[in-house]
């Protein structure tokens, strides 16, 4: 049954996903390949727009590419450096419903990148203006922890 419940819910996200809807920020994160990632350049810095999410967003160079989350519940989250170099956030739930932007601050000056720790929770982190690497992480319930100094170690890497 809960094999059924998960294809059902990858299924509505990626007829959502299709049709230029988006996803919601509950239950567990695991990895996921989307059929409408935007891929940047490895190499030019340039500012785009999100298949389904829209943008702008900063993406390519140091930014480096967006990153996706499905989560258990079916919803598909995206993250971006936005052209005021914040992290945002837009997610589509697995009714279809897309959320607008949100913001979760900071100031990047270089890609972002994921990781759960497999229990629930989610890290985002990426390098600061300050050239040091920095991360918010979202608890089970689906609440974000203040931005702190990221470690590279233990439940992370």
């Amino acid at each position: 049954m809960k094999r059924i419940r998960k294809a059902c819910a990858a299924a509505v996200a990626v007829v959502a996903l299709a049709a230029g809807g988006a996803v919601s920020t509950a239950g567990a994160a695991h990895a996921v390949t989307y059929p409408d990632k935007l891929v940047c350049s490895s190499s030019t810095e340039e500012v785009r727009g999100l298949p389904v999410f829209g943008g702008p967003i900063r993406c390519g160079g140091v930014f480096g590419q967006p990153q996706y989350v499905m989560f258990d519940d079916g919803t598909f989250q995206a993250f971006a450096v936005g052209t005021d170099y914040a992290l945002w956030t837009r997610w589509m739930n697995p009714n279809g419903t897309v959320s607008s932007w949100v913001t979760l601050g900071g100031v990047l000056s270089g890609g972002i990148f994921k990781k759960s720790d497999g229990r629930g929770n989610l890290l985002i982190a990426g390098r600061g203006s300050d050239g040091a690497y920095w991360a918010r992480i979202r608890d089970v319930h689906g609440s974000w922890l203040p931005w702190n100094p990221f470690t590279f170690g233990p439940p992370w890497y």
